[in-house]
């Protein structure tokens, strides 16, 4: 039997008893680290063998030893039987998930996949509206959990190795006081191995992350504030400057390390602008204009026109602008990328008053051959201009 199932029986009973002094964390309050009772072996491998799958090793151990469910990470953890939702048709679960660990999928990611919406994989956390955790029971990264927001962003393959450890850091982080919001969305590590990633890890994404991570710790020392204020400060990468603002507005770090005036001004430079790693950064600012929106449209990186497409509902403009932007959707609908022809088409109901867009969209739904562009088209003429 793996020894972390004793470790987090103990730690599960601990937290339990004293519940009321962790219900400010996320979820406490609701499951107050209640779960239900273990399932019977043969109640599992019934459910494995009429779905086709082993479940992965760790997460049926959990079942089988600690509960089926309840306490965890969100509003609580679903049942076995519940895990699937309505999708847990045959063949589901013997669906290979294409998620692997790295950066968050970008917008898009339902469209970008072929097969049954999250197949081979189960809900294992409702963290609220439509954020949730899942495992992935097949593919590449079997064991591993992501999170995504179902209606938006898309997955990110957690940094814990296995259910076993997301659970037991799930547990340690409650009672240490970090933020559980969303659980998994912080990396692993206290302060020093955060600190470590923010100044030297090679990836601009796993950086920013280490930077909001450090903000849901709940308390850091001189050493680490400085080391905030040095990457909002230097780092190269306008999104890591973009999400150190957060300890500041939160309150965590009393002296401001930079402004979002600037943080802005950065991303605008000559080395930077009209890059994904700018409008993004604009976009966490909330300080994207029609004139960087305009320009992302215009760029010759498929991924920044992607990206700048996205943007168009964070951009506060007027009828001018919108023509504008009604414009370079309208030639974005023959853009040779299918992910932005899609994402224009989506773009493009918002925009019928504005321009030629209705005919646009008429002669390029005669000509396309991918389904989602061709439902995005669809979707867009039902709208009445207005």
């Amino acid at each position: 039997m793996d020894e972390r199932l004793g470790r987090i029986a103990a730690k599960l009973a601990a937290a339990a008893a004293r519940w009321a002094q962790y219900q400010d964390a996320f979820g406490v309050g609701e499951h107050r680290f209640r779960v239900r009772a273990p399932l019977g072996e043969s109640v599992v491998a019934e459910f494995e063998e009429r779905h086709g799958v082993r479940l992965p090793e760790e997460f049926r151990s959990f079942l089988t030893v600690i509960g089926d469910g309840g306490g965890g990470p969100g509003y609580a953890m679903p049942s076995l039987a519940d895990a699937c939702g309505r999708r847990c048709e045959v063949g589901h679960l013997t669906t290979p998930c294409p998620y692997l660990p790295g950066p968050r999928y970008p917008n898009g990611w339902a469209e970008a996949h072929e097969g049954p919406l999250l197949g081979g994989t189960l809900k294992v956390a409702d963290h609220g509206c439509s954020l949730e955790t899942r495992l992935i029971v097949t593919g590449a990264a079997r064991g591993r959990l992501f999170n995504l927001d179902v209606d938006g962003v898309g997955p990110y393959v957690v940094e814990d190795p296995d259910f076993l450890a997301w659970y037991e850091r799930w547990l340690d982080e409650v009672v240490e006081g970090c933020n559980v919001g969303w659980f998994g969305e912080k990396l692993p590590g206290g302060e020093q191995e955060l600190v470590a990633i923010l100044e030297g890890d090679p990836s601009p994404e796993r950086r920013a992350r280490a930077a909001g991570s450090i903000a849901a710790l709940p308390r850091f020392g001189a050493a680490t504030r400085a080391a905030l204020v040095r990457a909002a400060r230097q780092d190269q990468d306008p999104r890591v400057r973009a999400e150190l603002l957060a300890p500041y507005r939160s309150k965590r770090l009393d002296v401001r390390p930079v402004t979002a005036d600037q943080v802005a001004a950065y991303a605008r430079s000559e080395s930077v602008r009209n890059t994904v790693a700018a409008l993004e950064a604009l976009q966490t600012i909330d300080q994207v204009t029609v004139a960087d929106l305009l320009s992302g449209l215009d760029a010759s990186d498929p991924a920044v026109r992607r990206v700048a497409v996205d943007l168009h509902f964070w951009v506060r403009s007027d009828a001018a602008a919108r023509h504008s932007v009604a414009a370079r959707l309208e030639r974005l609908l023959d853009d040779p990328d299918r992910g932005i022809r899609s994402a224009a088409a989506a773009a493009a109901r918002h925009y019928l008053a504005f321009g030629d867009l209705r005919p646009a969209l008429e002669r390029r739904r005669l000509i396309e051959t991918d389904r989602w562009v061709r439902w995005h088209i669809d979707n867009a003429l039902r709208r009445e201009p207005g």
